[in-house]
Parts: structure tokens; sequence; C-alpha cells
């Protein structure tokens, strides 16, 4: 019987030691460690996820796969964006995130952004990059409302989410629901989207790898007395989107670190030489001098001027340039070819 019992134990053992020998670790997109008897997933949700998460990982997963190649739409909760995959992009490849500027009023929104990506396949495929293009609607994103004051998306405001946290948000669709995806990415936005951005590496510089500004016009000047989106200052208000009931609370606190944080990202901005016509100045910088009959070079020059000095008295260098193109003026498309290039020195 004592025989049969330590046998017993000895196959416990072994049983329990091989059991042990099979314990895998592996870290999900968000860092957390996990431990489990089975090798990692490919598809990581989230520890103590639903099944429902679990099938909408795999039924992600399954669509990216599919879509090599393609350019399609894609949803997540702050809005659509355009997803292209280049036909050699491998997971941890380069992500480009586009931010478009004026859109054909002529089409649909998503159709007229589809069509400014197209113009960028070329590179995409190039370079091996997932290009994502988020879809601002002027509804919830847009400047031509009273709500974000004329703003929107280029101060990262939004009617229901933040113009700044949709982005956000379609990255962490990939990353959340595809093992290996990077955390960082680079960014090239065109007029109205170069503003964006400027203002997004500000509050998120952590998360580029590299920008490119393509005609910005006006930016976040590194002015303690200009209030947000325009400056430092800080800005609280109650924006009241039309037709939407309750008021949106506006509070952004940025100090001068934001800024010394920017400065170093690799950030190319982009105008044409020729590009010196008279800027509207909002109505909150009207007044100041540096404002009036200001124009997209001179601005531009302002801007990277500044950060230099600023970086310089605190004892840093800036990694920001300016690109003059001469013969060109405002024509962001003439632009395209010196912004592939901005950015193909970034990869």
């Amino acid at each position: 019987m004592r025989l049969l019992i330590g046998i017993f134990i000895l196959l416990s053992l072994v049983y329990n030691a091989k059991t042990i020998a099979e314990i895998y670790r592996w870290t999900d997109s968000r860092g957390h460690v996990h431990y489990s008897d089975t090798p990692p997933p490919k598809i990581m949700p989230e520890a103590g996820s639903s099944v429902a998460q679990r099938e909408r990982a795999a039924k992600i997963q399954k669509e990216f796969q599919a879509s090599r190649g393609q350019a399609v739409l894609r949803k997540v909760e702050g809005g659509e964006f355009v997803q292209y995959r280049a036909k050699s992009f491998k997971v941890g490849g380069p992500i480009l995130v586009l931010a478009h500027g004026q859109l054909d009023e002529r089409l649909p929104e998503s159709q007229s952004v589809a069509n400014i990506v197209s113009k960028w396949l070329p590179f995409a495929e190039q370079h091996g990059m997932l290009l994502v293009a988020p879809v601002f609607f002027d509804a919830n994103f847009g400047v031509k409302t009273d709500g974000p004051h004329q703003f929107g998306y280029r101060g990262l405001f939004g009617r229901y989410v933040n113009a700044d946290q949709f982005v956000l948000q379609i990255l962490a669709y990939y990353q959340e629901n595809i093992r290996g995806f990077e955390k960082q990415f680079y960014m090239v936005g065109l007029e109205g989207g170069a503003q964006f951005v400027n203002r997004f590496v500000i509050v998120h510089p952590e998360k580029v790898n590299g920008a490119v500004l393509v005609k910005p016009d006006w930016f976040a000047f590194p002015y303690e007395d200009v209030q947000w989106p325009n400056g430092m200052a800080a800005r609280y208000r109650m924006a009241a989107w039309p037709g939407k009931k309750e008021k949106n609370i506006v509070k952004v606190e940025l100090d001068v670190n934001a800024w010394l944080a920017a400065s170093h990202v690799n950030t190319a901005v982009i105008v044409g030489a020729d590009d010196k016509d008279t800027l509207a100045a909002h109505a909150e910088i009207a007044e100041h001098t540096w404002a009036k009959n200001a124009n997209s070079v001179s601005n531009a020059q302002r801007w990277v001027s500044e950060m230099r000095q600023l970086t310089q008295e605190h004892g840093a260098s800036s990694a920001i340039q300016l690109y003059r193109v001469n013969g060109i003026g405002a024509d962001v498309s003439a632009l395209q070819p010196k912004a592939e290039e901005a950015l193909s020195s970034f990869l």
C-alpha cells in the first residue's frame, strides 16, 4: 500500500513538473503581463474579456488580413476612417496617419478623404506602410459650426469625442486586437489637417515618430499670452454644438514642457515659397502685431524660429525643419513630393 502511495505521489510530481514547464508568459499591447498554460495567442484581447470581445478581435484580424492592397472604410466609436494596408506591410511595420484638409464639397466626406488617400498609395506601397486617414466629419469635428469656436478638429476639439482621442481610438483598434502593432506612428497633415497634426504632437509627443505639416497656415505658437489652440495659455469654455443639448466642457491646460517635448519630434514644415496671400487671423489673435498681414510663409518661419529659440533657452536643440518650395504657391498637391521626401528621411 505504501509503495502504491509513493508511486502515486511520484507520478503527481512528474505531472505537476510537466505542467509548470508549460506555463507561458507574454505581454499584451497595453504592457500587461499574462501567464497561461497555452502559447500566446495571435490576437490578444484584454484579460477577462468576454466571448463577444474575443470574437470581435478575431473578426478584426480576419478583415485586416483580407484587406491587403485595398483601401477600405472602417469605423471606431469616434467615427469613420479610411485604411490602406500596403501589400508589403507586416505587423510591426510603419504606420502613417494622414490628416486631411479641405474636402471636395461635391462628394460625401468619406469619399473625398478616400480620394486624398489615393494620392499617397504609391508612397505607402514603397515603404510597406499601414495608412489610416480619419474622416473629420464637419458635423462632429467641423470648423463651420459655432460649437468649437471655428477651430474644430484643428484645435483637437469634437462634438462627442475630441479629435486627438478619435485618432488614438483608431490606433487602439489595431493595437488591442492584433498582436505586435507599433505604439508609435508617423503623421502627415494637409492644410487644416496640418494644424491638427501640429497640435496633436504638442499634446501627444510620445506617440509620434515623425510629422510633416503641409501648408498649415496657423500653429500653436509658444506664446504664454495667447490661448490654446493658437498659443500656450489655458482655455476654459463651454462649447455648444448645434443640435446638442448638453454643452461640451473645453479645458486645455498645458505648459512649456509640452512645446519642448514637441520640439524633439522630427518635424518638417512645408510651404510654397510663393504662398504669400494674407491670412485671415482668428478674432482672438487678430490684434496681435505678429498676426496682422501674416501669410503661410511668414507664419511658418515664425513658428519654426520661435520653437528653436525656446529650445535654445532650455539648453536643447530643435528637430523642426522648414522647407520653402520655390515656384509653388498654395497648391498642396504640388507640395506632396517634398512632403514625401521629408517623411522618407524620418523612416
